[in-house]
């Protein structure tokens, strides 16, 4: 699974922002607040509709041509105060699980040291969500 390009609109410090991104390996430079996490958020985000940093859905992100199992896909979502929209390719999708799973992605931040030092309830709770991005069954029975 490849991100061919990424398309940001009013997204965190972005008012419009576009990169393309190489086969192999990518890496993000630059001083201190300049975006690079913002970019790092925007992927998560396109891959489980949450963000690892907040629960406010007051901007607008676009992505486009993320491959998924070999096939070129276009994801949108489109976030508001309100609620989330999301697309693929061109097509509305009305529940988030049939969302999930056509991007993968993990982040660990320093608020994660809890999967090793927290309950283990959280730790099942990170293993459903991460489990659920590559099994649609599994999210059906979960």
């Amino acid at each position: 699974m490849r991100i061919n390009n990424l398309e940001l609109t009013d997204f965190r410090n972005y008012n419009h922002f576009f990169i393309e991104f190489d086969q192999g390996i990518n890496i993000l430079i630059g001083g201190n607040a300049q975006g690079k996490t913002n970019i790092i958020e925007a992927i998560y985000l396109l891959s489980v509709c949450k963000s690892f940093r907040t629960h406010i859905n007051d901007q607008m992100i676009r992505f486009d041509h993320v491959f998924s199992n070999e096939r070129m896909h276009q994801l949108e979502l489109i976030l508001s105060k309100e609620s989330k929209k999301a697309k693929v390719d061109g097509k509305d999708i009305l529940k988030i699980s049939d969302y999930v799973g056509y991007l993968n992605a993990v982040v660990f931040v320093p608020d994660d040291l809890s999967l090793v030092k927290g309950s283990p309830s959280i730790r099942r709770k990170f293993l459903d969500l991460e489990l659920s991005k590559i099994s649609p069954i599994y999210v059906f029975y979960l």
